[in-house]
């Protein structure tokens, strides 16, 4: 059996497995919204490596809504793992991105921290990665709450990560008092009298509800007129940095573009810009979320290495009626930068900007 080593003072025994909700002991589940599909987005151009691997042409299936209160239920890390009273992880209320025999990481500890009981009822917001993930954040946690505003007052605490300043900007955007937030960690165990779970999103793959309440949280997002032509730069990332990027924006800036560097701009500023633009290139990232606050129309090219190639902002394009292009230059996995390939992707952005 694997068993993932954690700290040795971590003596309270794991979940033993997964299962549905509908199999969780005396769980009270509220419908909030049927499953849906969505037809992808608009496509402007993609170069055949990048069209082999994304979702081209086939439609979308999201999956329900739902609002669960788990009698006695754990939530365990800054993940948001939620665990019944019959010691299992509820399948549907925790999204997990590798495969694992028992279904979940957290089934292979070798054990957890002690749990710490609250006597109240305890609402949790944060789903896989959105302790450090913008676009996990923005696209997965935050929505759970747009049908259930009213628990943001009836609850006597809100789970949630802190380690980033834009979880604060929105947590104060959403008038959570901070007298009743528990700060999701990785080693927070908590066992409430009610806990009140509202489903997330599959990563990346927000409903159009989702993206509708996202856009009534910014102020005037309905006036707001797209007419910026942006670049979005990623010279200041860790990693999948484009060595020959100063190049390629002076060539932007010859055709009307401005480029922006996102880092240090608070949340809602992010969303004010991308509202407000018209046109958006950008490499492959997080800052790509913010295509949820775009206006329908927008055009947005995305820009991969060539081994790094996911569906998140494919699919958020889709959702937001965004237009959309990609293409995606050679890049080993091994190498954190990449090197924009001009001869095939100059082309590509002729072809988008005259869209």
């Amino acid at each position: 059996m694997l068993r993932l080593k954690t700290y040795k003072h971590w003596t309270d025994p794991a979940p033993v497995g997964c299962h549905p909700l509908a199999d969780s002991p005396h769980a009270l589940v509220t419908d909030l919204e049927p499953a849906a599909t969505i037809a992808p987005p608009e496509v402007i151009g993609i170069d055949p490596h990048t069209a082999s691997i994304l979702p081209v042409g086939r439609p979308c299936t999201l999956e329900p809504y739902v609002l669960a209160e788990l009698p006695g239920g754990r939530v365990f890390s800054h993940h948001g793992v939620i665990i019944d009273q019959s010691n299992h992880i509820v399948s549907d209320l925790v999204w997990e991105f590798n495969s694992y025999p028992l279904g979940n990481r957290v089934c292979h500890y070798e054990g957890l921290p002690e749990v710490r009981e609250i006597d109240g009822s305890v609402l949790v917001l944060p789903s896989i990665s959105a302790w450090k993930n913008y676009c996990h954040w923005i696209a997965d946690s935050l929505p759970r709450l747009r049908a259930i505003r009213d628990w943001i007052e009836r609850a006597d605490y809100i789970f949630t990560p802190l380690g980033r300043p834009y979880h604060q900007e929105w947590l104060d955007r959403l008038g959570i008092d901070p007298a009743k937030i528990i700060e999701a960690k990785p080693d927070t165990h908590l066992r409430a009298k009610s806990l009140v779970v509202p489903s997330p999103a599959e990563p990346a793959k927000p409903h159009p509800s989702a993206v509708a309440w996202l856009r009534e949280q910014i102020p005037g997002w309905s006036d707001i007129e797209p007419t910026r032509k942006i670049y979005i730069g990623r010279g200041d990332a860790w990693r999948r940095r484009p060595r020959n990027e100063n190049e390629f924006i002076d060539y932007l800036a010859d055709r009307g573009y401005e480029s922006v560097t996102l880092s240090g701009m608070p949340s809602l500023d992010q969303a004010r810009l991308f509202a407000s633009s018209a046109e958006v290139i950008a490499p492959h990232g997080a800052a790509l979320v913010n295509l949820v606050f775009s206006k329908p129309g927008t055009k947005a090219l995305e820009l991969f290495p060539s081994d790094y190639i996911y569906p998140q902002y494919f699919r958020i394009a889709a959702v937001a009626g965004v237009r959309y292009a990609a293409h995606s230059s050679p890049c080993e996995r091994k190498d954190p930068d990449l090197d924009f390939e001009f001869e095939t992707m100059l082309p590509m952005v002729e072809t988008f900007l005259k869209a």
